[in-house]
Protein backbone atom coordinates (compact mmCIF):
# COMPACT_ATOMS: atom_id res chain seq x y z
CA UNK A 1 0.00 0.00 0.00
CA UNK A 2 2.71 2.58 0.68
CA UNK A 3 4.82 1.41 -2.14
CA UNK A 4 2.16 2.44 -4.30
CA UNK A 5 1.62 5.88 -2.47
CA UNK A 6 4.99 6.26 -3.25
CA UNK A 7 4.26 7.16 -6.71
CA UNK A 8 1.07 8.54 -6.42
CA UNK A 9 2.74 11.41 -4.03
CA UNK A 10 5.62 12.12 -6.16
CA UNK A 11 3.43 12.36 -8.45
CA UNK A 12 1.68 15.47 -7.10
CA UNK A 13 4.48 17.17 -6.26
CA UNK A 14 5.88 17.39 -9.41
CA UNK A 15 2.22 18.97 -10.53
CA UNK A 16 2.70 20.94 -7.55
CA UNK A 17 6.15 22.93 -9.17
Amino acid sequence: MMVRLLPIQQLFKLSDE
